[in-house]
């Protein structure tokens, strides 16, 4: 009578033993350090985002012989950050705030980029956490502002930036720099701002008047007047009066502008 051999695994069988390892090895690896393996996993998707970026801009470059409309710009400085968005704005890279670089050129989204991808730690392409800077060679090079690795993600792109042109020289203050504003006060002629600022470059934009609804944003030295105070110097104190040294920007809460002597100290763009 023959004997019948022991029966051996079928492929199924191991097939499902080998998948059941792997999945508690990976479980186990994850489980060890799993801000690591979250980072790890997180740098390895923005290097495909930059990556994409790069390939897209470079491919779009040969194709048309220049640069996308929206990355072609001389304003972009040696180092300078400048994070990609979908709508204007301020966005802060690497400690430093500046405006984004709006990118919508149809010729160039949906053609050669499907989108324009965004950090995988932020929430949309408002802010996708990528920029693009130049090289000491005017290369055009791209990167994230924020990683797991201590290294930082950069990539230089095959392509050249145009040339750089430096932005004009704003004209030296004649008034009282302080707080890097331009300071002018009515004493000599002006009733309002608008009007004291003329001959200056007009106000700078940020909303500073001198209604009766304004709220005291900084001082030039004490006064009995403000709600607080500042003894940072007063350059038109004896003018002004000790009564009235303040400086206004518009607000909600109120802070009557015409107390005192009536003085105006304003902001002006030189």
């Amino acid at each position: 009578m023959l004997r019948q051999s022991p029966r051996g695994f079928t492929l199924i069988e191991l097939i499902i033993v080998v998948a059941i390892i792997a999945i508690i090895a990976i479980s186990i690896f994850v489980a060890v350090n799993p801000a690591k393996r979250i980072g790890q996993s997180r740098d390895a998707q923005r290097w495909s985002d930059i990556t994409a970026i790069a390939g897209a801009i470079e491919k779009y470059t040969a194709d048309n012989g220049a640069l996308p409309s929206d990355f072609s710009s001389s304003t972009i400085a040696i180092g300078d950050k400048i994070v990609l968005c979908n709508s204007a704005t301020s966005l802060t890279c690497d400690g430093t705030t500046d405006s984004c670089l709006v990118i919508d050129d149809v010729d160039f989204l949906n053609i050669y980029l499907p989108e324009i991808p965004y950090d995988p730690a932020n929430s949309s392409a408002s802010d996708t956490g990528y920029y693009i800077t130049r090289t000491a060679g005017d290369r055009l090079s791209l990167g994230c502002c924020d990683s797991y690795g201590t290294a930082g993600i950069n990539l230089k792109a095959k392509v050249p930036l145009v040339d750089y042109e430096a932005p004009p020289e704003a004209p030296a203050c004649g008034g009282y720099e302080f707080d890097d504003y331009c300071w002018y006060t009515n004493i000599g002629g002006g009733d309002t701002c608008d009007e004291i600022c003329t001959d200056h470059g007009g106000c700078v934009d940020e909303d500073w008047n001198d209604d009766a609804s304004c709220t005291v944003l900084n001082y030039f030295n004490t006064c009995a007047s403000c709600s607080e105070s500042s003894d940072i110097g007063a350059p038109y104190g004896a003018q002004m009066g000790a009564s009235f040294r303040c400086f206004y920007r518009a607000a909600a809460s109120s802070q009557n502008c015409a107390q005192g002597t009536g003085r105006r100290v304003c902001a002006c763009e030189n």
